[in-house]
């Protein structure tokens, strides 16, 4: 009777401490997530050293966890090129102060506006034309109402904003291939530095405000952004602009520590997700950056945390890098500049946006036979242990940091969690902590745990 009383005490420990253990670790997923995307992280972007405050806060997590340093002091710091929109942003029309983000929208490469402005409303017809090599062609129709427009508003044109409303450009009355070039042309301003028609400002309304994405490219030599055609009608003469955005190089950081293998440490597995986002656009507008990504960095510390107690044969490398929202620039970087000899990593494993997982995983660049080994013992374990309710695999893409790695032809996979509460949209001021499911997180894990253990 005392036998079968120890025995039942023994394993109601077992399972409170069991209980415990997988709380504490997803309590952890949900803490890492939280702080990262706090309002005093600035978005995590060069607004206010965000970025370096979440380097900071990594390495403080990777010391306490006991993982050992690479590079220089666990960091591997780089140039980057990037932008920074900090302080007050303001845009009034009519007398109304416009929401930021919402009413309008600052891409991250626009020069500084500061000042009340008349705002000139352009036909959309003028943007019929031809671009080869530094030359331009107007069409004929194009050709006639330019003379016109720049007849009636003169000098102005290089001062003024210039107002072009997109949504118009369905009424007009020419044929589609004209249309879609007039789109088309009107797009390109997005990605071009200069404007053929040599504007200093240029306001483009559209009902559906493009999303909002930083990329490698040089500062534009004109201002552009993006309003509502409601708020502005036909009535609408001036308009007030007000922000600050510097761009140039600054110094950043991957945040690499490694856990040493007991019997092959000289081979590695490489478990990575990064840190960077937005930033902000003014200091009303901050993108938190909770599920895009400190999910996956939270995804990273937890198997860190687990995988320092229960080391296994390979090293692992952790790998938390800046520079993805910009163009993958970190994780380039890292492939470009290994800490450890590449042809000696058997496995990346990339988290990025993984909230939620209620529905299971999509494993990007799943289909690539290098990463059949992986992948087959991973839906071996599911199968066997029910941990997801499915693993899909997805072509290859260059949406994440993985991607490099695939061009040296070393396996790599991204995972991405499918369904459970996350946020609607990423790239907006909503992507919060609150909207970022981790029930399921502690499976989602035991899952990688388990297979990288008979990996």
């Amino acid at each position: 009777m005392k036998m079968i009383r120890w025995f039942s005490l023994f394993f109601m420990i077992l399972i409170i401490k069991g209980g415990s253990v997988q709380g504490q670790d997803s309590n952890y997923v949900k803490r890492v997530i939280c702080d990262l995307s706090a309002p005093e992280m600035y978005g995590r972007a060069a607004p206010y050293n965000g970025e370096y405050l979440a380097a900071q806060y990594i390495k403080k997590e990777l010391k306490q966890l006991k993982v050992h340093p690479l590079g220089n002091n666990f960091f591997q710091e780089y140039p980057i090129y990037g932008y920074e929109m900090i302080g007050d942003v303001t845009v009034v029309v009519d007398k109304v102060v416009l929401n930021n983000f919402y009413d309008y929208r600052l891409p991250f490469h626009t020069p500084s506006i500061n000042g009340e402005f008349r705002v000139i409303h352009a036909p959309l017809e003028i943007l019929d034309y031809t671009i080869e090599g530094d030359s331009y062609q107007l069409s004929e129709m194009a050709q006639t109402r330019w003379e016109r427009f720049q007849k009636k508003n003169k000098e102005r044109l290089k001062s003024e904003v210039i107002y072009f409303n997109a949504d118009l450009i369905s009424d007009l009355p020419c044929d589609s291939l004209t249309k879609v070039r007039i789109r088309q042309n009107l797009n390109n301003w997005k990605h071009e530095t200069t404007n053929v028609f040599e504007f200093s400002k240029i306001m483009i309304g559209m009902s559906d405000l493009p999303g909002f994405g930083t990329r490698k490219m040089e500062e534009k030599e004109f201002s552009f952004f993006y309003i509502k055609p409601e708020k502005i009608t036909h009535k609408t003469k001036k308009i007030r602009i007000h922000f600050e955005n510097k761009m140039g190089y600054r110094t950043t950081q991957n945040v690499v520590g490694i856990i040493p293998g007991t019997t092959e440490p000289d081979s590695f597995v490489v478990l990575m997700g990064h840190y960077d986002h937005l930033g902000m656009l003014g200091d009303d507008c901050v993108f938190y950056g909770a599920f895009d990504n400190a999910s996956g960095v939270a995804y990273v510390l937890s198997l860190g945390q687990y995988f320092v107690h229960n080391r296994l044969k390979y090293s692992i490398i952790l790998i938390l890098t800046s520079g993805e929202e910009s163009g993958l620039q970190g994780s380039t970087y890292f492939v470009e500049h290994p800490l450890v000899p590449l042809d000696k990593i058997i496995q990346v494993i990339n988290f990025d946006l993984v909230c939620g997982g209620d529905e299971g995983l999509m494993m990007f660049n799943g289909v690539n036979p290098l990463n059949a080994r992986f992948l087959n013992q991973m839906e071996r374990i599911n199968e066997a242990e029910n941990w997801v309710p499915q693993i899909k695999r997805g072509r290859n893409a260059p949406n994440s940091d993985h991607y490099p790695f695939t061009l040296k032809e070393i396996p790599a996979l991204f995972t991405l969690t499918i369904g459970g509460l996350k946020p609607n949209e990423t790239h907006t001021p909503e992507d919060r902590c609150e909207f970022c499911g981790v029930n399921y997180s502690e499976r989602i894990l035991k899952l990688f745990i388990r297979t990288l253990e008979t990996f």
